[in-house]
């Protein structure tokens, strides 16, 4: 289901690919993380509507080729990502769980980031790593920054993390987000776990 924010505005040529690039080139690039909001973290879901994509690696595809439509409030979409109270239970096995979510919570109302590419960044790289990938380093874990292998085992087992980069065309350089996971039917964003997990 396409998302009501979505403009009549046909967007560009897109590409989505799961590449095998170097951890340095990984480290290097710009990054970013999600909006914030105001909304206590366990009423966002009822504050802002979410966007509805399935949980695969088309639905992760479709929801960030989103932020690319023009006109669209990437403010409002990057709000949606927000986990509510029972998103973070659900990916965090920790028993600190209370401290976690204040932590994020508080980060939230800072307001300071929102998925934002910027222009000429039409095509999305993506990455994949499940929760026990995280934990050996395996697969694409060595493109999300290294700070999750550290926090790994408190993140729940069985989940799909996704980590992508906006590039122009023909380049391994642009906004990079990490975090994205889809729990309890919807997409949330906890980005740098380790930053809020210490």
């Amino acid at each position: 289901m396409r998302c009501l924010w979505v403009g009549l505005a046909v967007f560009g040529a897109m590409s989505c690919s799961f590449p095998q690039g170097s951890r340095s080139e990984a480290r290097t690039d710009d990054s970013a993380t999600i909006a914030f909001t105001t909304a206590p973290p366990s009423d966002i879901s009822a504050q802002v509507p979410r966007l509805e994509h399935p949980g695969t690696d088309d639905g992760v595809r479709a929801l960030l080729e989103e932020f690319l439509q023009h006109p669209v409030d990437r403010v409002a979409m990057s709000r949606s990502l927000q986990p509510s109270a029972d998103d973070y239970a659900a990916i965090f096995s920790a028993d600190d769980l209370t401290k976690i979510v204040a932590k994020y919570a508080e980060q939230w109302t800072e307001n300071r980031y929102v998925v934002d590419p910027r222009d000429g960044e039409t095509e999305i790289l993506l990455w994949k790593a499940t929760t026990e990938q995280l934990r050996e380093g395996s697969g694409d874990a060595r493109e999300f920054p290294e700070g999750y292998r550290t926090v790994a085992h408190r993140l729940k087992p069985g989940l799909v993390f996704y980590r992508c980069k906006f590039v122009r065309p023909k380049s391994k350089h642009g906004m990079t987000y990490d975090g994205l996971v889809f729990v309890n039917d919807h997409w949330v964003m906890v980005s740098k776990p380790y930053r809020v997990l210490g």
